[in-house]
């Protein structure tokens, strides 16, 4: 073969294999698939750093996370420090109220990592004369998921009185009977997955229903379908029926019939 046949074919081969690393390089985006969420920072920063901690948790289970930080947490909460230890890029800082509307239409929870005692008085007197109280009442309006942790926020120092504490005891309780939920700071991503592991088994077992529909009779030849196509489970209605060979069938092949309650 020539040398200039030669030297073009390996040109072409270098090239060919230039252009299949640079697309083995570019990989695609993880898909996520939990809900959205909205972070406001409020003043009460007692446990900054376990927040910061549990954010980044949180930002890992969730499709999107954006942060609000409000006017009274800006001087205590660094942007900087906020953004290298939640690993969270999404700041929100800039938004007015309109845009942290559309914002918390589209997001499923809001989460309160450091509530503080005046928005909570404010929220629990339906009282909103500014953004970082107006976002949570609004949330609650729109029937939002709300968590907040309960020691992230600073009580006034009044343990001497026991009658200003139970109103303030009566506040919080107030907030939790309009639908709020609290938890220590170092539990915020542990109960964010409580609260919305719920609704991830419901669309589970919704799409389990369409993959595996719901049947009247089991027969025989049912079974022997799940078995070809490697299913743990067949689905029987509530007062339907399984035929004897198709019960034994099932035992046989180690597949379940899951009976539904509805």
């Amino acid at each position: 073969m020539d040398i200039a046949v030669k030297n073009k074919i390996k040109r072409l081969v270098q090239e060919v294999l230039a252009d299949l690393s640079v697309k083995k390089v570019s990989t695609p985006k993880p898909n996520r698939q939990g809900p959205k969420v909205l972070t406001v920072f409020h003043a009460g920063v007692c446990r900054l750093d376990k927040t910061f901690e549990q954010i980044k948790s949180i930002g890992e289970l969730s499709d999107k996370l954006g942060i609000y930080r409000g006017e009274s947490a800006r001087s205590l909460v660094n942007l900087n420090e906020l953004k290298e230890k939640s690993k969270v890029r999404c700041i929100l800082d800039k938004s007015g109220p309109a845009g942290l509307e559309k914002v918390l239409d589209v997001c499923e929870i809001l989460i309160l990592p450091t509530f503080a005692f005046p928005a909570a008085a404010k929220v629990a007197s339906l009282l909103a004369d500014d953004l970082e109280s107006g976002i949570v009442l609004s949330a609650l309006m729109k029937g939002k998921k709300i968590l907040a942790a309960e020691d992230g926020f600073s009580r006034p120092g009044i343990a001497v009185n026991s009658n200003l504490i139970k109103e303030i005891d009566k506040i919080f309780n107030k907030l939790k009977m309009f639908g709020m939920q609290f938890c220590p700071t170092d539990q915020l991503s542990a109960v964010f997955q409580n609260l919305v592991l719920p609704e991830q088994t419901k669309n589970e077992k919704i799409s389990a229903e369409k993959k595996n529909p719901v049947l009247k009779l089991i027969t025989a030849k049912n079974v022997h379908m799940a078995a070809e196509n490697k299913q743990k489970k067949i689905w029987l209605a509530l007062n339907g029926n399984v035929t004897p060979l198709a019960r034994d069938l099932a035992r046989e092949y180690a597949i379940e019939i899951y009976k539904c309650n509805e």
